[in-house]
């Protein structure tokens, strides 16, 4: 186990045999205890927890499959978008280490099947416009149905922000989600449909916080604070000070400190070494947000496009690993970048196609939780490791644009300016961030 993979490995050992100290969570817990799961279920080692990756990476390929035929209701995009997610390339690349980027994609596409399905299924009986009038769409969900939505998209979300807890912007994006969909579908007692998507709003958003609950009480307890992990304040001190790259803004984060400047390196170690250094890296970065909001929206918007470049993680990994000489990665970074476009290119023509063609509200749900799970990176720092988890979402799109490789439909998209835009913007961030990661490789 390697990077960040080889701490959760490490904490997923103590927790397993007792070890672990009684102080506060630095790393978020999730993938841990999911290690931690596998070593009960197949034994303490390496092999355990590989054997318990993979077997998560063929769930994913399910939900993955079962979220497009929901959205699109073609089992043949749902066909087509399983083998997309089983031959992903930086899925495949990563398989092997314990990153916490499995476990979050599993969550948040569970969110997604079963938040989508909670949301239809609060959704009236009628359809109505004024053209065709009212409509029957099928028969009226039972509340059991809707309870078990609420609890399931609950339990998803709450390992989710275990796993990751920048995903407690999708936490908040349910009571949104939930207005939005009220408004748009209700017709007749608004007061009755306002009640039925609040208390499944309500509901999933309580599950999602009971999951997360004894972690938060754990923390609170050891000195930590109300909080899923104590790496937070660090994040958005290294991505928001003086000496942060403007693009690369999650540098020193990836560089131990003697890798840094001299300069850099006393500023840094002065607030690492205070008193309180959580509370003082927090008080510093909110001050240089507040004096500096013309570089703050510089930053954000740069992390907001490198959060889409291109994969390149699992590379390194076999690089390290194995000892690979240059040509060797760059030979599996043409597979696993090129492998992320291809998917992007087709998501991009699927979109276009989806947004014509399909009804809104699936694509609507599935672009809120891609923009929710983004959110937060655009506050600290973004690579094209962290939109990982969000592929799952992406996929479904792709299916749609492969598919319409072989029904003819691609001579409607390329027509669409919209297309051409899409693609254009992609190629010109991939661009960008490769020219960043080369400057600033070392």
């Amino acid at each position: 186990m390697l990077g960040d993979g080889a701490d959760y490995y490490a904490q997923a050992v103590q927790l397993f045999d007792g070890s672990r100290p009684d102080v506060p969570f630095y790393w978020p817990p999730g993938t841990s205890y999911f290690l931690e799961l596998c070593f009960w279920l197949f034994g303490v080692g390496e092999a355990s927890a590989r054997l318990g990756l993979a077997v998560l990476a063929r769930l994913n390929v399910a939900l993955v499959s079962r979220l497009a035929f929901d959205i699109t209701a073609s089992r043949r995009s749902a066909h087509v978008a399983a083998w997309l997610a089983a031959l992903y390339p930086p899925d495949v690349l990563l398989s092997c280490s314990s990153f916490s980027q499995y476990l979050s994609l599993f969550c948040l596409t569970g969110t997604a099947v079963f938040g989508y399905r909670l949301l239809k299924s609060c959704a009236p009986r009628f359809a109505c416009d004024d053209e065709v009038g009212c409509r029957p769409l099928r028969p009226e969900c039972r509340p059991f149905d809707r309870a078990r939505g609420a609890l399931l998209t609950g339990a998803f979300l709450g390992v989710g922000c275990l796993t990751r807890p920048s995903l407690m912007a999708v936490v908040a994006l349910v009571p949104v989600a939930a207005a939005v969909a009220w408004w748009w579908t209700w017709r007749g007692d608004r007061r009755r449909g306002a009640m039925r998507f609040g208390v499944s709003a309500a509901a999933t958003c309580a599950v999602a916080f009971a999951v997360a609950l004894p972690v938060i009480r754990h923390n609170v307890r050891t000195g930590g604070g109300f909080t899923l992990s104590t790496n937070n304040e660090r994040n958005v001190f290294l991505g928001n000070n003086p000496f942060t790259p403007h693009y690369k803004t999650g540098h020193f984060a990836q560089r131990s400190l003697e890798e840094l400047p001299a300069d850099v390196q006393n500023y840094l170690r002065g607030y690492y070494e205070s008193e309180n250094p959580r509370q003082a890296m927090k008080q510093a970065a909110m001050t240089y947000i507040r004096e500096h909001p013309g570089i703050t929206l510089l930053r954000t918007a740069n992390r907001a496009r490198a959060f889409w470049g291109f994969d390149y993680i699992g590379s390194r990994q076999f690089q390290q690993a194995f000892g690979l000489a240059s040509a060797g990665f760059y030979a599996l970074l043409a597979v696993e970048a090129g492998g992320y476009a291809a998917v992007m290119l087709l998501a991009i023509a699927g979109l276009v196609l989806t947004l014509r063609r399909l009804p809104i509200g699936g694509t609507l749900w599935l672009l809120g939780l891609i923009a929710a799970s983004a959110a937060p990176y655009c506050l600290a720092f973004s690579a094209g490791a962290y939109h990982f988890p969000t592929m799952g979402l992406v996929i479904p799109f792709a299916a749609c644009g492969c598919v319409s490789l072989t029904d003819g439909t691609w001579r409607e998209i390329v027509r669409r300016r919209t297309f051409w835009i899409g693609l254009a913007a992609f190629l010109v961030i991939q661009i960008e961030y490769a020219w960043f990661s080369l400057r600033h490789a070392g």
